[in-house]
């Protein structure tokens, strides 16, 4: 049945490919005389093919002690990250998206630099490829290697943001039809959790262990809320998370709740609260407590792994293309080994691509 289905995947995806370069082909007959265009620019004709979406080159220094007390690590870490789209049509209507970063794990996209704890390690993968069709207006279907989407929640309670899967996806987005913004269903596989290389994790597209469904509403101009039921290995998770954005208030401008209860021989259930302030337009403060049960898996966000914790965050934009970030965290009251017990990170981002923008090289 995996088998026919995905087969019926791949043809009805040939076919709305060839649908659509048809309907971007150019009228047979030229009605109305046009004046000569001027000739692109090299930027111009670059983005007529490829729409490079993130470039960014990354530091890290992490120090992270176990609730043994042991220091397990104290380093300098880098990561690179690359992501764009290759129009195979004018519209792009029929993209094909590809991803690379650093990094050799589910919930990793760093590489030890070798200063401090740990060999260096010089990895480098593409992580994502799928094909994106566009069917009709506020419809997408992807097929490939992809990321898990999470609405309104966070890597804290869902899957780490360096996560990935195989499979297809369809979502909808007709919030003036519809009473919910977005419907998205996927079927896939998640697993392969030391294999990030999307190419030797492709025949994995004939297996399914993981599904999803997940919708989002923007209910107020202050409030959106989204809700999922994901189900991995036949147990299944209900995630809800909801943004709130606090007006004319001198002590936060954000504020998120998210949860999830998962069924099974391990049901459990978890949350996380978190709250932010914008300082004088370039500073960035937030803080927030976490409680993910210690059955979970290690596949969230590995700043912040199972048990009880509060954490601080900072951000310091530097320029439009720099940025300094602060993280810190410190887990209590488990009664279960925690490896996050202590944890500072400081990371220093660049933004490649807003230095290529700023100087015109790219649209």
């Amino acid at each position: 049945m995996v088998r026919v289905r995905r087969i019926a995947v791949a043809a009805l995806t040939v076919l709305l490919v060839a649908a659509c370069a048809s309907a971007q082909g150019p009228s047979a007959i030229a009605t109305t005389a046009q004046p000569a265009a001027s000739p692109p620019t090299p930027a111009d004709a670059l983005a007529r093919w490829i729409d490079l979406q993130t470039a960014n080159v990354l530091g890290r220094f992490r120090y992270i002690r176990n609730s043994d007390q042991v220091v397990t690590n104290q380093q300098l870490q880098d990561s690179v990250g690359l992501r764009a789209r290759l129009k195979l049509d004018r519209a792009a209507r029929v993209s094909v998206i590809v991803a690379a970063a650093t990094g050799t794990s589910f919930t990793g996209s760093w590489n030890n630099t070798g200063i401090g704890t740990g060999d260096p390690v010089h990895a480098f993968s593409v992580k994502q490829l799928y094909l994106a069709v566009v069917p009709a207006r506020n419809v997408e279907v992807l097929y490939g290697g992809l990321a898990p989407i999470r609405g309104e929640s966070t890597e804290i309670t869902s899957y780490d943001n360096d996560a990935y899967l195989v499979g297809e996806r369809v979502s909808v987005r007709r919030p003036k039809d519809w009473f919910l913004d977005e419907i998205s269903g996927t079927a896939g596989f998640l697993g392969d959790l030391e294999t990030p290389n999307v190419f030797r994790r492709l025949d994995r597209l004939n297996e399914v262990n993981y599904g999803q469904i997940l919708a989002s509403k923007k209910a107020r101009s202050w409030l959106t809320a989204s809700a999922d039921v994901t189900r991995v290995s036949r147990v299944s998770t209900v995630r809800a998370a909801a943004a709130i954005a606090v007006k004319d208030s001198v002590a936060l401008d954000t504020v998120r709740y998210e949860q999830y209860a998962r069924r099974g021989d391990h049901a459990a259930f978890g949350l996380a609260v978190t709250a932010e302030k914008v300082l004088a337009s370039r500073f960035t403060v937030g803080m927030g407590y976490a409680s993910i049960d210690p059955q979970f898996g290690r596949l969230n966000g590995d700043r912040y792994g199972p048990g009880r914790r509060v954490f601080e965050t900072g951000t310091i934009r530097i320029s439009p293309a720099m940025s300094l970030a602060l993280f810190a965290t410190q887990a209590f009251q488990n009664d279960f080994a925690v490896n996050n017990h202590r944890r500072v990170d400081v990371v220093f981002t660049y933004n490649a691509l807003a230095t290529l923008k700023h100087a015109g090289l790219i649209r």
